[in-house]
């Protein structure tokens, strides 16, 4: 099962003039005869992935590396959610299956709290690698992670770190309450748009795809256009949307770089040389829920820019 890819980001001249021009315009509807399984409705829940198992809990660590034999001798520790210390022989099997679980990124302990490393086992029904996104809450507080997630390994292990700001937690307490962000079902392609005009096309709530112009990637300073999803944050928060551009010639390619622009998220396909090269828009969809883990043990605490448990 391959891992999650980040989005890669291009460089930073994209000129976007078109979704300001046309965000003042009422989109008109995607056509019911070019779309298909465009419904909203979530499946049955036992239909739905089950909820991940938390299997495991650990500090990360500048000392420990990526090798499973010599990860315990480094200082690797790790605990179950009731506390209990978790045998070397089973902590070494997670540590084969995904090396980097207590071993510091170097981007996590910035200015954060020691790093918290968590093991989820995700459905065995999962064909794709999941991505599980955690949030630490208190009371109405929510505080998500800063760290960038990777997605599941073959045996359908993902792990999740959770790397708070001293100000948003000023040290780690006793116990935590994690709430992870997890897919019901497989993406899957809902819509498909045939047509694509000079007016923006609202695919559903919150998603409406359009033209812009990009700078050519043959550097001549040339705008060529490309086709650009934006997505309202506020309304599209249980949801991911992506998309793939069919070309007249067989070919596909998907997103090419992911902005902000203003309050919108803004991706966007690769240049095209012209609009007639366009087919058709494949846009996919991943759906989310929200699972709680209650009153999680903290063996141990951290202080801003610490990377070892006291």
């Amino acid at each position: 099962m391959p891992r999650s890819l980040p989005f890669t980001a291009i460089a930073a001249a994209l000129t976007l003039l078109a979704i300001s021009k046309a965000s003042a315009e009422e989109p008109p509807r995607a056509r019911a005869a070019e779309s298909r399984g465009a419904s909203a409705d979530l499946p049955p829940r036992n239909e739905q992935f089950r909820r991940p198992d938390l299997v495991a809990m650990a500090w990360a660590s500048p000392k420990v590396g990526a090798n499973a034999e010599s990860a315990i001798e480094e200082g690797l520790k790790a605990w179950k959610s009731d506390g209990t210390a978790i045998d070397p022989q089973e902590l070494k099997a997670l540590k084969k299956e995904l090396p980097e679980f207590g071993s510091l990124d170097p981007q996590e302990g910035l200015e954060s709290l020691a790093p918290l490393h968590l093991v989820f086992r995700i459905d065995e029904r999962a064909v794709n690698s999941q991505t599980l996104r955690p949030a630490l809450v208190s009371g109405e507080r929510r505080i998500v992670s800063r760290v960038r997630q990777a997605g599941s390994s073959a045996r359908r292990l993902a792990l999740a770190v959770m790397a708070p700001s001293p100000k948003a937690l000023p040290k780690w307490p006793a116990t935590i309450n994690l709430e992870l962000r997890v897919p019901i079902d497989e993406g899957q392609v809902f819509q498909t748009v045939k047509q694509l005009g000079d007016r923006p096309v609202e695919v559903t709530t919150g998603v409406r795809l359009m033209w812009t112009m990009v700078p050519s990637p043959d550097n001549s300073g040339k705008m060529v256009p490309a086709v650009a999803m934006e997505l309202d944050p506020r309304q599209t928060a249980d949801v991911d949307y992506d998309f793939v551009l069919h070309r007249t010639d067989g070919s596909a390619e998907s997103l090419n770089a992911l902005k902000m622009v203003r309050d919108r998220e803004v991706h966007l396909s690769p240049p095209l040389e012209t609009r007639d090269e366009l087919d058709h828009i494949d846009i996919g969809r991943l759906r989310y829920r929200s699972e709680v883990y209650d009153k999680l043990p903290i063996l141990g605490g951290g202080s801003a820019g610490s990377t070892l448990s006291p």
